[in-house]
């Protein structure tokens, strides 16, 4: 089933475009004229780290709703004066959930684990914590001006979906996004790697790169990925 899924990439990928992921990343960011990133999922500030060492010097507004890594987060952002951390998961709907803290914390997710994630004993969820969450087309407003370029990062365990419910109109207004894509069920409830790319294309979106991130201890087969995308045109 994989092989067959990394066929279809292979064909959607445009051959001028298959470049290594942190290189397109940093061309859409410059050719894009990207002014405002919004890291969503961004643990301990990572990402953002990724994004300044490409050259990328606009606004960064990160969203982790865990207080297990937010307090790192929150230290790293108030050393840069364009990077702004924020307390909150985002979703499909405003309010409260309980997000499932995993042991190695990257792993955290407000979805169950299936039994094939359950198999990575640093994925197994150690603890719960109730969290606030957002939708991107609420948050919008607060973090986002009219002349502002935006761009779209999710690394959200599983909930990339729901979280793309909640840009609403918004999603129209996204110059690129970049998120993570399981090819099997991870998370009870996910949607995987073909549906979200078929709706991002549907919605205006082109793949620019998709990179391997995590294997199955077993085959070595890739379990999920990174996809990056752009507004087409």
């Amino acid at each position: 089933m994989l092989d067959a899924v990394a066929s279809v990439w292979s064909r959607l990928l445009p051959l001028s475009r298959k470049t290594g992921l942190a290189g397109a990343r940093a061309d859409i960011l410059a050719r894009a004229g990207v002014t405002v990133a919004l890291d969503g999922g961004a643990r301990d500030g990572g990402y953002a780290g990724l994004l300044r060492g490409a050259g990328y010097t606009g606004r960064i507004v990160s969203f982790e709703p865990s207080s297990y890594v937010f307090a790192r987060l929150a230290a790293r952002a108030a050393a840069d004066g364009r990077w702004d951390a924020v307390q909150t998961a985002l979703g499909a709907l405003d309010g409260e959930a309980v997000l499932n803290v995993s042991a190695n914390l990257a792993s955290s997710s407000l979805l169950p684990l299936t039994a094939r994630c359950r198999e990575h004993p640093q994925c197994a969820y150690v603890a719960r914590e109730t969290v606030s969450v957002a939708r991107i087309d609420t948050l919008w407003p607060r973090w986002v001006q009219p002349q502002d370029r935006v761009f779209l990062k999710l690394d959200v365990q599983g909930f990339e979906s729901q979280v793309l419910d909640g840009c609403g109109r918004r999603l129209v207004d996204l110059v690129a996004i970049e998120l993570e894509v399981s090819y099997v069920a991870l998370y009870r409830g996910q949607t995987l790697a073909g549906a979200l790319l078929r709706r991002l294309r549907r919605a205006g979106f082109r793949l620019l790169a998709l990179e391997d991130e995590f294997d199955d201890l077993a085959s070595l087969r890739p379990l999920q990925g990174n996809a990056l995308l752009s507004r087409s045109g």
